[in-house]
């Protein structure tokens, strides 16, 4: 998964040479609400490529609950993804406290099952 996120990133530091960037948008979101709407929206994306969930109950993983969780609408989402894409020292160290906040999960879940099998 650590790969993945990191050659999102390169790819997208690769796409940022605008020296200009945009102005924020009018609802911007702060560093900490983006990190929280891609660590639901990894979430999502990993539950709907499982089988654990059925096709049918897939639409209940998808983005228009993110934005209702969030309080968005996908304009919002959009412009801030764009204006952070534009930022990407910011949008890097976003998706770094990411990759930690999905390392934490994955350990937990880990001793989870390893408790499991000792009982």
């Amino acid at each position: 998964m650590k790969t993945t996120i990191y050659l999102g990133i390169f790819i997208l530091l690769l796409g940022c040479n605008n020296p200009t960037a945009s102005d924020p948008p009018k609802k911007l979101l702060t560093p900490a609400q983006m990190e929280d709407i891609l660590f639901d929206l990894s979430i999502m994306q990993s539950i709907n490529s499982s089988s654990f969930v059925v096709q049918e109950a897939s639409w209940v993983f998808n983005h228009a609950y993110l934005y209702k969780k969030h309080k968005i609408d996908s304009t919002t989402w959009a412009d801030n993804y764009k204006f952070y894409s534009e930022n990407p020292k910011t949008l890097v160290k976003i998706y770094e406290r990411l990759d930690l906040r999905l390392d934490a999960m994955s350990d937990s879940i880990d001793q989870i099952i390893k408790k499991q099998k000792l009982d």
